[in-house]
């Protein structure tokens, strides 16, 4: 049961919600494909376990929980233009970069 990548209806148990019936295009979708995307580019999922099955689910209950926050942002002061997003302090971005990620940061 717990043995294989889980699937949108686990996800949607694991929030506790029902299924608003928008598809696997939806942002509930690419919050379980970048999930376990994420997770297989710093996992062994060969053997898929419970633990990485568990792993998964918070990891996409993360990327929900985090739409619409402001991470990773400086308040440059009214003459720079209020407040700037920099992606590098961002750690949702930075999780999500991180295996594509081509040189180091200087």
């Amino acid at each position: 049961m717990f043995d294989a990548r889980p699937y949108r209806g686990e996800l949607f148990d694991w929030l506790g919600m029902v299924d608003p019936g928008t598809g696997p295009e939806d942002v509930y979708g690419l919050a379980l494909e970048t999930a376990v995307q994420g997770q297989a580019a710093v996992c062994d999922v060969t053997v898929y376990a419970p633990a990485l099955h568990a792993a998964a689910l918070r990891r996409a209950a993360r990327f929900l929980a985090a739409r619409g926050l402001a991470l990773g942002t400086l308040d440059t002061g009214d003459t720079f233009g209020g407040l700037s997003t920099i992606p590098r302090w961002d750690a949702e971005i930075e999780a999500l970069e991180r295996p594509f990620r081509l040189g180091a940061f200087a």
